[in-house]
């Protein structure tokens, strides 16, 4: 089972304000447990909206974004490839539904429960997982991403970058997914 996973790192929680700034994107074979393609770019926009916090969190800024970044329609291609080229039946990520409204307004300029049209109306999300093995009082609400690859004690020491940034989120997240899946016994 082949699973597109992506996320964005923003300006900001909202959005139809706030401009994506950069994306990552895996596709994880979760039946080999490797990542069998990756990508990751900043996003170039005519303009941005950002909120101050959020550029403190993510450690980006519009000058780089403009000067390295690729516009979003080739991002959206780059997407669609590496859908199709794997075969990929799921897509998903932590927190997901934050990262399929970016995706579904900024690269495919659709509202967000249309994304089933583009890809599939299934998609695999790893935070009610967590709550699922956790228990919610365990799991609260805003759990991170860092908190359960702590928890279950996945090493990323081999990957380059840290939390929040895109590509070292979405490797995090397929191998949680990995792991969800030896934990459950899947062959």
């Amino acid at each position: 089972m082949k699973v597109l996973i992506f996320d964005f790192e923003t300006g900001g929680l909202d959005f139809k304000i706030h401009s994506p700034l950069s994306i990552g994107a895996c596709v994880a074979d979760l039946d080999s447990k490797q990542i069998v393609d990756q990508y990751e770019t900043l996003i170039k926009l005519p303009s941005y909206n950002v909120q101050q916090e959020a550029l403190a969190i993510n450690g980006l800024s519009v000058a780089e974004c403009e000067a390295k970044g690729i516009e979003p329609e080739k991002i959206a291609e780059k997407l669609m490839d590496m859908w199709m080229t794997h075969a990929c039946s799921l897509i998903g990520g932590h927190n997901f539904h934050f990262d399929q409204r970016f995706a579904a307004h900024w690269l495919f300029g659709v509202e967000p429960h249309q994304m089933d049209r583009i890809f599939t109306h299934r998609y695999l999300d790893t935070y009610p997982c967590i709550q699922l093995m956790m228990g919610s009082q365990n799991a609260p609400p805003g759990t991170s991403l860092k908190q359960c690859i702590k928890f279950f004690d996945i090493d990323m020491k081999d990957v380059k970058g840290g939390y929040h940034q895109a590509l070292y989120d979405v490797i995090a997240t397929a191998r949680l997914m990995m792991k969800f899946r030896e934990i459950m016994g899947a062959k």
